[in-house]
């Protein structure tokens, strides 16, 4: 007996899958892949599962691990101005809310809390960093693109102007699409989080009807051999398996004899 369990003697392709009892969790609709993501093959190839994928075309193999294309957007607050502030207080607005008064020297964690008590941002959306008088408000990836802070500095002090600086550096995005997990990705698949990762159970093939929406799953029984942890393939290199565990914690791994 193989490492699958049996022998591929049809050449139909996809014969295997990775849920090891056919009843995966799968996510209510599928998912939609930018196929960008993938390079195109440069040489014909065979899988495992006796897919054969043409020289140009892209290929996803059974047991990809997919993640949601997405980055959050990071926004700085800078109270210096031509001047440090050295008292006062100033308050932040947000989509039509806005802060009580906060200290010019408040923590990180003190600005942090102020934006979580407005009633338009739950606690985890936003995180606060500070450098100096330098706020940094890195907003979670799958709020896409936020609107940009205000601030009253009016009641600041300082020995000179204050002239308070907001930027974004980084704009939210969200295309609601999904590529291969990737370690070495600044798209937002390198960073795995619960809900916005799924695997493939079978090969899809780009040239080929429905490539661009399939099913995948979240939970349930599946082969571990079957994954593609750790694999480097065709401009990506997906995940190791503790990563995707930690991320899909409803997953059971079952193992082939070999």
């Amino acid at each position: 007996m193989g490492s699958f369990g049996r022998e591929i003697k049809d050449t139909t392709g996809r014969p295997i899958q990775v849920s090891a009892d056919g009843r995966p969790e799968w996510k209510v609709g599928g998912i939609t892949v930018d196929w960008s993501t993938v390079d195109s093959l440069t040489a014909e190839e065979t899988l495992t599962d006796g897919t054969v994928v043409k020289i140009g075309d892209k290929v996803l193999p059974y047991g990809t691990v997919l993640a949601h294309i997405t980055l959050g957007e990071v926004q700085t607050i800078d109270l210096s101005g031509d001047a440090d502030p050295n008292g006062g207080t100033f308050t932040i607005s947000y989509d039509g809310q806005t802060t009580d008064t906060i200290a010019y020297n408040a923590s990180a964690q003190v600005v942090q809390d102020a934006l979580y008590a407005l009633s338009n941002i739950d606690p985890g959306d936003v995180v606060v960093s500070k450098s100096s008088f330098v706020y940094t408000l890195t907003w979670r990836k799958a709020l896409g693109n936020v609107a940009e802070v205000t601030v009253d500095e009016s009641s600041l002090e300082s020995g000179g102007s204050i002239t308070v600086t907001i930027a974004t550096s980084t704009g939210g995005t969200d295309s609601g699409k999904y590529g291969p997990a990737d370690t070495t990705a600044s798209d937002g698949r390198q960073s795995l989080e619960r809900g916005n990762v799924y695997i493939l159970d079978e090969t899809v093939v780009y040239s080929e009807p429905g490539s661009d929406h399939p099913a995948v799953f979240e939970g349930g029984r599946i082969w571990e051999q079957r994954l593609q942890v750790g694999v480097t393939r065709d401009g990506y290199t997906q995940p190791a398996l503790s990563t995707v565990l930690t991320a899909m914690p409803r997953l059971q791994l079952v193992r082939e004899s070999n």
